[in-house]
Parts: structure tokens; sequence; C-alpha cells
């Protein structure tokens, strides 16, 4: 058996990505590899700067080949992804683990080949969960230090009853239409997200509202009583696997401690139903005491996640 790896071109191989991240989720029910609307994101994100062919280049393709075999058929083993910060990861099968530190050697030196940014080392960083202990036992292994805890990831059982919320007087929630009514949804989102205040314009909302995972009705806006957005959500769901995440949620700080956040979560959940999502999740939330309190009352698991760090 051969391992080689090679480019990715976003309009030859998406299919055969997510296809093998529904493949990776269903080998190990669980968050360790990333789920397919997080990676169809990288291209349609609105709160980022426009995804070009040049961005295909962070990620790479791993295949097993036989070499005993005539036709010598390519087998997808993993996918990895190097970002311009130091984030990375890697998606690999289960039954592969084997190579994995092989894998991220090679990982380390593609990033050493990206070269030095604004004068400062050169760094490489895995988000762990707990849970993925062989992860975990091989990045100390190679040299990583572990930072902790970076986020949670959170899952919600697709049978859990959705309770009713109740809104404060005057406010609402309702279906948004980014483009149609940017300026009040960039406003709330820049609110709480700096990024997406930076970086989204109508074009890049417009262009979220392509990728396979959008389904109309699934962004929300809490309205508050002067007519202005006050929370927000958005479900992606991806269609192949039916694999269902909150990405991003936020209450504008002008509105807080009300449970908007809360209710217009669970108006999602309840909007959600009407798909039959297959699983249902908030990979890398947020693990600052309100974000803990809102989504462990919500009915879901929390996982902690560990940030581990290489200067190379």
């Amino acid at each position: 058996m051969t391992i080689q790896q090679r480019d990715f071109h976003w309009n030859e191989d998406f299919e055969l990505v997510r296809n093998f991240l529904i493949e990776l989720f269903n080998a190990t029910k669980s968050l360790h590899n990333m789920i397919p609307s997080r990676f169809e994101n990288r291209r349609f994100g609105p709160c980022g700067p426009e995804y070009t062919d040049e961005d295909d280049r962070l990620v790479t393709i791993w295949e097993e080949t036989d070499e005993s075999d005539f036709s010598k058929e390519r087998k997808l083993i993993a996918v990895t992804i190097l970002d311009t910060s130091p984030v990375s990861y890697l998606n690999i099968h289960p039954d592969h683990a084997h190579v994995e530190k092989d894998i991220i050697l090679a990982m380390e030196e593609q990033k050493r080949a990206m070269g030095k940014t604004d004068d400062k080392e050169v760094r490489i960083a895995f988000v762990t969960p707990t849970s993925h202990t062989h992860r975990q036992d091989l990045l100390k292994e190679l040299g990583y230090e572990n930072f902790g805890n970076y986020g949670h990831n959170r899952i919600r059982p697709v049978d859990l009853d959705v309770p009713d919320y109740h809104l404060p007087d005057g406010y609402s929630i309702k279906h948004v239409d980014v483009a149609e009514e940017f300026e009040k949804y960039h406003e709330v989102i820049g609110s709480v997200f700096p990024h997406c205040g930076e970086h989204m314009t109508k074009k890049s909302a417009k262009h979220y509202s392509e990728a396979s995972f959008y389904h109309d009705g699934m962004d929300l806006a809490v309205v508050a009583p002067d007519g202005k957005f006050a929370a927000f959500t958005t479900i992606r769901m991806d269609p192949v696997s039916g694999i269902a995440e909150f990405e991003p949620v936020g209450t504008h700080p002008d509105h807080r401690k009300l449970g908007l956040a809360k209710s217009i979560i669970l108006e999602g959940l309840k909007r959600l139903e009407e798909h039959a999502p297959s699983f249902v999740c908030i990979p890398e939330a947020a693990d600052n005491e309100g974000a803990t309190r809102l989504y462990d009352s919500l009915g879901f698991s929390r996982e902690d996640l560990h940030a581990w760090r290489k200067y190379l």
C-alpha cells in the first residue's frame, strides 16, 4: 500500500470530501472530524475574505493506492486543512490511525513552507476533543503543548422534546432574508462577532444563501420593539447526511439577559423538526459562562475541546 497526497480543487473534489466526512462521522459517531457544513462554509461563509482558487491550496487530499491492484484504484483516507491561522484540521479514517503521525509531520512541513507571517514564529495547532485520546497522546509525543480549553462540542439528541418559549413583550422572531435586510443583520452580527462586521457584505450574504447547507427559513432574527434585530441564529444542514448545526448564535449587547438566545434556538429547533435532521450539534461552541449556561439549559451535551500548539 502506498500513501500519496494530492492537491484539492473545489469544483472537482468538494463532493468527494463531503462524502468522506460523512463516512468518517458514520464510522466514529463523534465530532472528532469536521462535519460537511463546516467544510462547505469555508467557501460560502460570509464572515471572511472572499474564497478564491488560491484557497484550495490549504486543503490536501490523502489517498491510499494498492500497487498490487492492476487498476491502481485510489482510496481517500484523510483530508487535511492548513489555515492561515495556527489552527489546522486533520480528518482521518479511524482504520488508518497508524499513518496519522506521518500525516501530522507532513502538515508541519507544509506549514513551514507557507512561511512566517507578521514576523512571528510559525505555529501550528490542533483543536482536539478530550475523548480523542489517540490524537492527544500523539500530539504530546510530537512535542505539542496543551493550552487548555478552546471551547465545547455540543450535541442535542434529535428525539429530545423542544419546549415552548416566551419572548418579552414587544419582541418577535422572524426569518431573515439577509441580503434584503442586510443593514440590520450586519449591525447585529457585527455587535457580537467583529470580524463579521468587518468582512460581511451584501454580496457575501447572498453568496452564503447559495450553499447547499442553506435552507430557506433557517436564518432567524429576534426583532426588538424598535424594529432592529436583537438576536440571531442560522441553522446549517448538510442535505446529504442530514447533519445540522447552529452557527452562528448571538445577542446584541443592548438586549442581553432577556432570554432571547434561548428563545431563538428553541424556535430554530422547532423549525428543524420539519427537516428530520439526523444529528444536531454546535461544534466548537463558546465556553464562556453565558454560553455554557444557555446550551446546558437547552439539552446540549458538553465535551471540552483542548488546543494543542507547537512552534515550528
